[in-house]
């Protein structure tokens, strides 16, 4: 069943809604450094065989911002030197210690930490928000398809009207 152009219009609202929402998860969470992660963020409504689905992407290490990580081995040293010269404004010269010493406290509990020790309140930017908005997207979508099923309805009976 192909969607009709009023329901095309209010899922692409949807798609903006739920891609907006995401972003005000980052931002709430402190996950916002250069924008690159806020800007990948893509919702497309798909017709797969007349279901809807809802399919989010982002830049890989969106997840591990929403999910954190488990102790384990250094990080990247790398990147996350770039990302204390971006994010604290580290001169060049102590970028790298800090990194190293980030990359430590990462190794010994994990990312999402603070003063040494887990911060889970840094994780969930996509989870939690997805949990927030879930009512709102269940009655946006119970209200696309009520106009659909009435415009199908309203259609074969107009159809058993000609015969």
């Amino acid at each position: 069943m192909e969607f009709s152009k009023e329901a095309k219009i209010r899922l692409e609202a949807l798609a903006r809604f739920i891609k907006e929402e995401l972003g005000k998860g980052l931002a709430a969470k402190g996950h916002i450094n250069t924008g690159k992660l806020l800007d990948s963020i893509e919702v497309d409504i798909l017709d797969e065989l007349g279901a809807v689905v809802l399919e989010g992407k982002f830049e890989d290490y969106g997840i591990f911002q929403d999910t954190g990580t488990r102790a384990g081995s250094l990080r990247n040293i790398d990147a996350l030197t770039v990302w204390v010269r971006q994010r604290l404004n580290a001169p060049p010269e102590k970028a790298r210690g800090i990194a190293f010493a980030i990359a430590k406290t990462h190794a010994k509990v994990g990312m999402h930490s603070k003063d040494g020790r887990p911060n889970p309140a840094a994780a969930g930017w996509m989870t939690e928000t997805l949990d927030r908005i879930s009512d709102d997207i269940l009655k946006r979508l119970d209200e696309i398809f009520d106009i659909d099923i009435n415009i199908f309805v309203d259609n074969v009976a107009r159809q058993f009207e000609r015969v």
